[in-house]
C-alpha cells in the first residue's frame, strides 16, 4: 500500500534530489571541517585553560580575601544615646561603602568583603559588642563609629572563641521567612522600646562556662551576581507583578545577612574560629 502512495513516492523523489543537490556541499563542509580541526582543537585547549585559569584565581582570591589579617573591636555604648534610626542608617550605609572598596581584580571576579557584627555573653563579662573587620579597614570603622556616636568607647579585643579544655557546642542558623525583596520591618518607636532587648534577654543567666554568642556576618551584595535580582529588575522595568513573584517565591536565604545563634554548654564547648567565617567542632 505504501509503494502504492502518490504522496510517499513524490516525497522520497524529492528526498533523493535534495540530498544529490546538497551532496557537493557535504563533501564541502566536511573537508572544511577537517582542514580546521586543529584550530578546533587548539580552541578547545585555549578555552580550556582559560576556564582552568578563571576559577584558580577566583579561589586563590578567595583564599587570599580569607586569610586577611583581622581585628576584633570590643565597643562599649553610652548608657544613654538620643541618636534617631536615620543616624544609624547613615552609619551603615558609610560601613557599606567601605567594604565595597576593592580592587579591580576583586571586583572582576566577584570576591567581596566581609564584617562580622557580633553580641557575645558571658557569666564573668557579660554581654559585649565584638566586630570582627579586617585590620586594614580597622581604623576607618572607629571613625565612623566615634564620628555616629561621640564617647562611645572601642578597644581591640581578642578572640572570644579561644577557650581551651571544652568540648562542645552547637550552631542555629536563621534565613528570612519570606522573600528578600519584602522590606524589613521598620521601628518607628525606639523611644518606647529596644528591639535588642529581646535578643539580649535570651542571653543571660548564663552558668559559669557557657557562652552563647549572636552573629551577623554582612557583606555587599554584587547585582550581577545574583540571578534573582536580576529577575526582579526586569519585572520592574516590564511593569510586570512583582508581588506574584515574590509571593510565589520562597528563596529566603538569599537574604544580605547570614545570621548564626550558637549556644556553648557548660563545661562542654570548644570551637575553632576559622579563617572564612565559619565554625567547626574540635574535639
Amino acid at each position: 500500500m505504501l509503494k502504492n502512495n502518490l504522496i510517499l513516492t513524490i516525497f522520497q523523489k524529492e528526498l533523493t534530489r535534495l540530498f544529490v543537490f546538497l551532496n557537493p556541499y557535504f563533501a564541502l563542509v566536511s573537508r572544511f571541517i577537517v582542514e580546521i580541526k586543529p584550530v578546533l582543537v587548539t580552541g578547545f585547549l585555549i578555552l580550556a585553560f582559560l576556564f582552568a585559569t578563571y576559577w584558580f584565581l577566583k579561589l586563590y582570591l578567595t583564599w587570599k580575601e580569607s586569610t586577611k589579617a583581622v581585628t576584633f573591636l570590643e565597643v562599649t555604648p553610652l548608657a544613654l544615646t538620643e541618636l534617631s534610626s536615620f543616624t544609624t542608617t547613615q552609619l551603615f550605609s558609610a560601613v557599606h561603602g567601605l567594604a565595597r572598596q576593592r580592587t579591580w581584580l576583586d571586583r572582576l571576579f566577584g570576591i567581596s568583603k566581609h564584617y562580622v557584627f557580633e553580641l557575645v555573653s558571658t557569666k564573668e563579662l557579660g554581654i559585649r559588642y565584638i566586630l570582627r573587620v579586617p585590620t586594614e579597614d580597622s581604623d576607618s570603622i572607629k571613625k565612623n563609629l566615634i564620628a555616629y556616636l561621640p564617647g562611645v568607647k572601642i578597644t581591640d579585643s581578642a578572640d572570644y572563641l579561644s577557650v581551651p579544655n571544652t568540648t562542645h557546642g552547637h550552631i542555629l542558623e536563621f534565613g528570612l521567612s519570606r522573600h528578600f525583596a519584602h522590606p524589613l520591618k521598620k521601628q518607628e518607636k525606639l523611644a518606647e522600646y529596644d528591639p535588642i532587648a529581646y535578643v539580649t534577654a535570651t542571653m543571660t543567666k548564663l552558668a559559669e562556662n557557657e557562652l552563647v554568642a549572636f552573629q551577623l556576618v554582612v557583606s555587599p551584595i554584587d547585582i550581577v551576581l545574583v540571578p534573582e535580582i536580576k529577575k526582579l529588575q526586569s519585572l520592574f522595568l516590564g511593569h510586570q507583578d512583582i508581588v506574584k513573584h515574590v509571593s510565589q517565591t520562597n528563596n529566603g536565604l538569599l537574604g544580605i545577612f547570614f545570621m548564626g545563634f550558637f549556644i556553648l554548654p557548660s563545661h562542654s564547648y570548644a570551637s575553632h574560629r576559622s579563617n572564612h567565617f565559619s565554625f567547626y567542632r574540635r574535639t
